[in-house]
Formats: structure tokens, C-alpha cells, sequence
């Protein structure tokens, strides 16, 4: 069995992302953490969205912020 199935198996809900194409649809393959921290914001109900984007512009430079943002509401929009 691999990862996934091990892990659903010991009661875990897993999803999947596919997130390096989406990636580079955002415009680079570096923002695949980002799509996955999108993806994880949908499932933490209790960290409001904003409190995500906030952290985003507090912690990424000017010049990667459009990138970033548009990389999150990717993986959010999951």
C-alpha cells in the first residue's frame, strides 16, 4: 500500500492536489507551497481567510505578492 491508502487507512481524511500544474499556471512552479497552504485554508474554518492572506502580505516580498495571492486563491478554490 502507499502513503495515501496507509494513511486513510489509519482513519485520516486525505485529499489529493495535484498542485505543480497549477503552479505554473499561476505563473511558477516555486508556488506549489502556496497552492497547498490555499487548499489547507479552505479545511481550517477556524483561521479566517483574511488572517491567510495577511500572513501572505506580511511574509513575501512586494515583488512575489500578486504571484502568491494568486496562487492561494488557486489551492483555496479547491
Amino acid at each position: 500500500a502507499g502513503v495515501i491508502e496507509a494513511i486513510k487507512a489509519a482513519g485520516a481524511d486525505v485529499e489529493t492536489v495535484d498542485a505543480l500544474p497549477m503552479a505554473v499556471e499561476a505563473g511558477n512552479s516555486k508556488a506549489v507551497n502556496v497552492i497547498l497552504i490555499g487548499a489547507m485554508a479552505k479545511n481550517m474554518p477556524a483561521v479566517e481567510k483574511e488572517k491567510w492572506i495577511e500572513a501572505l502580505k506580511s511574509s513575501v516580498p512586494p515583488k512575489f505578492l500578486e504571484l502568491n495571492l494568486k496562487a492561494f486563491e488557486m489551492g483555496y478554490s479547491i
